[in-house]
């Protein structure tokens, strides 16, 4: 998945979680600037300031059109988008 930061001004990702149909992991202390995009990869690799891995084993998702939402430090969903493959 990739998340863009479409605001004008930055945005820092400490305290973000991303939610894949209730299989949750935090995301990475980073900052994006405007129009910067982070992709998250569910199995490993090493992480960059554009890449950031998560280590899973399994697919976090299937083709069934699960969600995937994303929560800030305060718990309140900022985006939320459904995956169908």
């Amino acid at each position: 998945m990739t998340l863009r930061n479409i605001a004008d001004d930055p945005i820092d990702l400490t305290g973000y979680v991303i939610d894949f149909d209730g299989q949750r992991d935090d995301l990475p202390g980073a900052t994006l600037d405007p129009e910067e995009t982070l992709t998250v990869h569910v199995g490993s690799g090493a992480n960059s300031a554009a890449d950031h891995y998560l280590g899973r084993d399994a697919p976090a998702l299937d083709d069934e059109g699960e969600v995937v939402a994303v929560y800030d430090p305060d718990g309140e969903r900022t985006t939320r988008r459904r995956y169908v493959g």
